[in-house]
């Protein structure tokens, strides 16, 4: 009987945290409480509040905290939340069309800064079609490098 209700429990607290994860990526079907923000890749990446103020940090281009915070450091989070995502079973298949969009932006065009990430891919000037990932050293730098 425990080992009913413990399964019980912990499967609606996976099925919670998935939808939670799912909606802070932006691939849930509701696209209309994104506003603004739905064309950003995974808009909802930490929350702030403070000094009377709540929001959402979203775009690691230029809505982060340097003090505690960096670029590669915000994107690592969101590919990672989306890796998590794509671990639980059947999530991939529960939320493809909004996932599919994520890879597609990843599979952009290269030198396509992808917003919300702040990185875009490059071929590197030695060998042949071998590609890197880039990001700005600094929040508006313009300065690219490769991100390992």
């Amino acid at each position: 009987r425990f080992k009913e209700r413990i399964t019980a429990k912990l499967s609606s607290a996976l099925a919670s945290a998935t939808s939670h994860l799912a909606w802070s990526l932006g691939v849930t079907d509701d696209k209309s409480e994104l506003g603004e923000s739905k064309d950003i890749f995974a808009p909802r990446y930490e929350f702030e509040f403070g000094d009377g103020t709540a929001r959402w940090r979203s775009r690691c281009e230029a809505d982060i905290d340097s003090s505690r915070d960096s670029i590669s450091h915000c994107v690592m989070h969101k590919l990672q939340s989306l890796t998590a995502l794509c671990e639980v079973p059947d999530a991939a298949k529960a939320y493809r069309p909004g996932i599919s969009r994520l890879l597609k932006r990843l599979l952009a065009k290269r030198e396509t800064i992808i917003s919300g990430l702040g990185v875009k891919r490059s071929l590197l000037p030695l060998g042949n079609g071998i590609e890197a990932w880039m990001s700005e050293l600094s929040v508006g730098s313009g300065n690219f490098d490769v991100q390992v």
